[in-house]
C-alpha cells in the first residue's frame, strides 16, 4: 500500500489515502501487459509523499514483485467506460458500499483464502476461527480499496473532496453566499406524541404536533441523510427557522437551507437550498466562528468505512475531521487524526463538537458493525479500535490546529473505546458548563453496537470533564480529564423497549433552558425522537412516526439538532434520516442502473414545531 501510493503519477497536488502527492512524478519501473492487465515489477515511492512514505524505515524503493495493477494512465480511457456508475458515499460509519466492476488482481492480495465453509455454520467459533473472518472481512474491504486505486489514481480530480460548491453546482460557499440556490418545498405532517407513564413503563398518546418534511432525490442527498446544525444566531425574526445545514453523507456533499417561510396551520413549508461544500461521507458539522459570531468554516466529521466514496472513487480513505473554511480563496485543511497509521489510513469520525470555553473538541470513531460477529472482533479492536478522543485546539474561533490529542479515559483510567455487550460511542453533545467553574462541563456519550435494526446495544452516559494543565518540557499545556460518569435515560434505554430488543441510541442535544434534552433512536423498538430530563435522563415525552413517512420505506434518525425549548413560540428541532425498504437487510441502495426504481429508498430531512405540544403550556410554565 505505501508503494502504492506512488505507483502511478497522479495530478500534483492531490492525494492518495489522504496523501498530498509531491510534483517529481514517480518513476515507474518496466511494465509488462498479461491478459489485458498491467503488471508493476517495481515503483519508487516518492519520500514527500507524506501518509504513503510515513513510517516506514527507508521508504524510498518497494519492490511490487509482480502486483497487478488494473490501470495505467494509458489505459484510464479502458477504465473509465467499464465503471461510469457511481455507487456512491457509505454512511458514515453505517452503510455497506462496493465497486460495480473492478479488475482482477492476480498476485498476493488476490490469493487471500476464501472463506472456510464452517464459517456458515451455527456452531461456536473457536478464537482462531473468529479471527480469521474478521481478517478476511479487513481484507476484502482492503483488497476493493486497494483494486480501485490503481482505476483512480489517474483520473481527473481525483484527491481530497474537501471544497466549496462547484462554479457548475452554484458556486456556494460555506456561509451561503456567492449563489441564490433554489427554491424547495417541505410537506406538512403531523407526528404522533406520547407521554412516558412513569415507573409502569407505559405510554400514553397525547396528541400530536406539526412537521414539515422534504425527501431526498437524485440530484441531491438520495437515501443519506445525516447530522442537522441550525444557525440560531443567523435567525433574522423569533419566529423564523434558522439557517439548518444537512449532511448528503452518499453524495458527499454539505447542504444548507435558509430563508424559511412562515406557513399557517397545515400548509407547506419552503426554503432556499443551497449545497455548500464536498467532503468524504460527511456526517455531522460544527461552526467554527469568530468573536462576533460570523461563520468562519466547518469542522466535519467524516467516515467511510469501505475507504472508497464511488466508481471510480475520487478519495480512497477512512475518514477524519477537516476543517471547511467560508473564504472562497482558503482550502481545506484536516485537523485529525494526525500521526502513524491513523492519519495514513484515516478514522471514521461520526460526531463533531467542541465547547468553546476551554477549546477542547471531541471526536467519536465508530463503525456502523461495531460489536456485531463476525465482522467485529477483538482483533478488529486491537487494529482499528472505535474510541472517543479528544482534542485541545490552539483556538475555535478560526481554522483550528489540534495541540494535543488523544483517547478519552474514564474516571478509572480506563479508555473510552469498544466493549463487548456496549458498543462504542456512536453520538455525543456537549451540556452545560459548571458556573462555579468555567474549565468543568458535562458531556453526554450515545453507546451503539450491532449492526440490526432489531437487537443491539444501546446506552447513554452523563460525563463530568476538567481541563487541567501538565508541565511539558517546563512548558504549561491544556488536558483534560473526566470527573466522574454516571448511567443516564436509562428509561429510554432499559425500561422502554420490549424484552430482546434495543432503542438503537442516535444523537442529543440540549435545549436552550439546560432542562431537557431531546433524544435520536433509529431501531424499531423506539423509532423516533424523545425528551428526557437532563439531570437524570428520566422520559417524558416520545415523538413517532418519522420512520414511517414515506410508504413502504423505513427512515432512521440519523443526527438532531434544535432551538428554543418545548412550548415556547419559534422552537424547532432538525432531524435527519436515512432510508432503506428492507430493515432485515437495511442497506444503502445505489440510485443507479440496473437496480429498479422501486428498490430506490430517500431519506427524509424533517423539521417538528416545537411550540405546538399538547400539554406545551405545563412544561412551559415549568421551563420558567
Amino acid at each position: 500500500l505505501f508503494a502504492w501510493c506512488s505507483a502511478f503519477s497522479p495530478t500534483p497536488g492531490t492525494k492518495v489515502f489522504g496523501a498530498p502527492v509531491a510534483d517529481t512524478p514517480a518513476q515507474a519501473h518496466p511494465s509488462e501487459h498479461r491478459n489485458g492487465e498491467w503488471t508493476v515489477a517495481a515503483a519508487t515511492v516518492r519520500p514527500t509523499t507524506r501518509r504513503c512514505a510515513q513510517g516506514l524505515p527507508d521508504a524510498r524503493i518497494l519492490q511490487l514483485h509482480g502486483l497487478t495493477l488494473g490501470v495505467t494512465r494509458a489505459r484510464i480511457t479502458r477504465l473509465r467506460s467499464t465503471a461510469r456508475h457511481q455507487v456512491g458515499s457509505a454512511r458514515a460509519g453505517s452503510g455497506f458500499g462496493a465497486p460495480s466492476r473492478t479488475t482482477p488482481m492476480t498476485d498476493r492480495l488476490a490469493s487471500q483464502p476464501a472463506v472456510p465453509a464452517e464459517a456458515a455454520s451455527s456452531r461456536p467459533r473457536s478464537p482462531s476461527e473468529v479471527g480469521r473472518l474478521s481478517r478476511l472481512f479487513e481484507m476484502t474491504v482492503l483488497r476493493a480499496a486497494v483494486a480501485l486505486l490503481g482505476a483512480s489514481v489517474a483520473v481527473e480530480g481525483f484527491g481530497d473532496l474537501c471544497r466549496h460548491g462547484d462554479a457548475q453546482e452554484g458556486g456556494c460557499l460555506v456561509d451561503g453566499s456567492g449563489c441564490e440556490g433554489g427554491r424547495v418545498k417541505f410537506d406538512s405532517l403531523s407526528l404522533e406524541v406520547q407521554k412516558w407513564d412513569g415507573k409502569g413503563g407505559s405510554q400514553t398518546k397525547i396528541g400530536s404536533m406539526p412537521a414539515y418534511a422534504i425527501v431526498g432525490q437524485q440530484e441531491t442527498w438520495q437515501m443519506y441523510l445525516h447530522g442537522p446544525m441550525m444557525r440560531e444566531s443567523e435567525r433574522t425574526s423569533p419566529g423564523q427557522i434558522p439557517p439548518v445545514y444537512v449532511s448528503g453523507t452518499w453524495v458527499n456533499k454539505i447542504y444548507r437551507f435558509d430563508n424559511f417561510s412562515m406557513p399557517g396551520p397545515g400548509e407547506p413549508l419552503y426554503a432556499t437550498q443551497k449545497m455548500v461544500g464536498h467532503a468524504l461521507a460527511p456526517s455531522t458539522t460544527w461552526p467554527v466562528e469568530d468573536e462576533s459570531g460570523k461563520l468562519k468554516g466547518l469542522l466535519v466529521a467524516e467516515g467511510q468505512p469501505w475507504w472508497v466514496n464511488n466508481v471510480p472513487p475520487a478519495e480512497i480513505y477512512k475518514g477524519g475531521v477537516e476543517f471547511l473554511p467560508a473564504d472562497k480563496d482558503a482550502k481545506c485543511s484536516q485537523i485529525f487524526p494526525q500521526g502513524g497509521l491513523h492519519e495514513f489510513f484515516g478514522q471514521v469520525v461520526n460526531t463533531v463538537d467542541c465547547h468553546k470555553g476551554t477549546n477542547v473538541c471531541f471526536f467519536t470513531v465508530w463503525k456502523f458493525y461495531d460489536d456485531q460477529w463476525p465482522f467485529w472482533t477483538n482483533a478488529s479492536a486491537l487494529v482499528a479500535p472505535d474510541c472517543l478522543y479528544y482534542c485541545i485546539a490552539d483556538t475555535v474561533d478560526d481554522r483550528p490546529v489540534c495541540r494535543r490529542t488523544g483517547v478519552v479515559k474514564d474516571e478509572h483510567g480506563e479508555p473510552v473505546c469498544h466493549k463487548d455487550g456496549r458498543g462504542a460511542v456512536h453520538g455525543m453533545t456537549i451540556g452545560l458548563t459548571d458556573p462555579k467553574d468555567p474549565n468543568q462541563f458535562d458531556i453526554f456519550l450515545v453507546f451503539t453496537g450491532g449492526a440490526t435494526f432489531t437487537g443491539g446495544d444501546s446506552s447513554m452516559q452523563k460525563v463530568r470533564v476538567k481541563v487541567t494543565e501538565l508541565s511539558v518540557a517546563g512548558s504549561k499545556v491544556k488536558d483534560m480529564e473526566v470527573v466522574k460518569s454516571t448511567a443516564f435515560a436509562t428509561d429510554l434505554f432499559v425500561t422502554l423497549p420490549p424484552k430482546g430488543m434495543d432503542a438503537g441510541g442516535d444523537h442529543a442535544w440540549v435545549d436552550e433552558t439546560g432542562k431537557f434534552m431531546w433524544i435520536s433512536t433509529f431501531r424499531l423498538a423506539a423509532a423516533g425522537v424523545h425528551m428526557v430530563s437532563y439531570e437524570d435522563g428520566s422520559l417524558i415525552y416520545s415523538v413517532s412516526g418519522i420512520d414511517r413517512f414515506v410508504k413502504g420505506q423505513y427512515a432512521y434518525s440519523a443526527g438532531l439538532q434544535g432551538v428554543g425549548t418545548l412550548g415556547k413560540p419559534g422552537s424547532f428541532l432538525a432531524v435527519a434520516t436515512s432510508a432503506c425498504h428492507d430493515v432485515q437487510a437495511c442497506a444503502p441502495i445505489p440510485w443507479v442502473w440496473p437496480i429498479p426504481e422501486e428498490n430506490w429508498a430517500a431519506g427524509v430531512f424533517f423539521i417538528i414545531d416545537l411550540s405546538t405540544l399538547p400539554g406545551a403550556e405545563k412544561v412551559a410554565t415549568i421551563v420558567v
